[in-house]
């Protein structure tokens, strides 16, 4: 549910959201969410406050949607998001990896938000499900155990470089080395700087392939 202090705001060019979700697994499972109406399926989370670490906003998100306390997990993913139309609709997602506590049962799933629903779906039958973003299926389904930093571009290449636009969609990765990671604390900036540096495209979706 949307509040005041959510990290989210419209311009005349289009919508920016810092959003924060879970890849809640157990064994072979993902848990997905939904709401009533919306048509497909997304990783549960939702909006950091500001003021707010992503970790704080993520076990509260979880507390709120799930009726569970979960621990602190790992930061797997942060996700550049870019779509929509006319407006662009541009999301700096931080996705953290947590397993499902043994304890508690599967489908132990309530909580106080009105209208969600989840479900658990084998990671190798994301393809086959409306699920957004739908670029970040084949990025889900090979976890690299590392921190990786992924752009997910418009459709229709607006603010590529020449050799990225075109029509076809794309996805960029940039892994995160591990030294670089524990160098970088404290000095988050220079590092992320000298990372800009050294892009590579690693995947890129032909565009015979289903739009997201």
């Amino acid at each position: 549910m949307a509040t005041a202090g959510d990290i989210s705001w419209h311009s005349p060019y289009g919508t920016f959201n810092l959003r924060v979700a879970a890849i809640l697994t157990r064994g072979e499972d993902i848990l997905l969410c939904t709401v009533e109406g919306l048509g497909y399926w997304f990783l549960p989370g939702g909006r950091v406050r500001f003021g707010e670490p992503s970790s704080a906003a993520l076990a509260r998100e979880l507390a709120e949607e799930l009726g569970h306390q979960f621990g602190p997990g790992e930061l797997a993913l942060v996700v550049e998001n870019m779509y929509g139309g006319t407006r662009t609709e541009h999301e700096i997602g931080l996705y953290y990896r947590l397993t499902w506590p043994a304890a508690l049962d599967r489908d132990d799933l309530r909580g106080d938000e009105p209208g969600h629903r989840f479900r658990w779906a084998p990671a190798a039958e994301l393809g086959s499900l409306p699920f957004e973003p739908a670029r970040l299926v084949r990025v889900l389904q090979n976890p690299s155990g590392t921190l990786r930093h992924i752009v997910l571009l418009r459709a229709d290449g607006a603010w590529l470089p020449g050799h990225l636009a075109g029509g076809a969609q794309s996805v960029l990765q940039f892994p995160v080395p591990r030294g670089q990671r524990q160098r970088s604390a404290g000095r988050a900036e220079p590092a992320i700087a000298r990372h800009a540096q050294d892009v590579q495209v690693i995947h890129r979706i032909q565009q015979d392939q289903p739009a997201a």
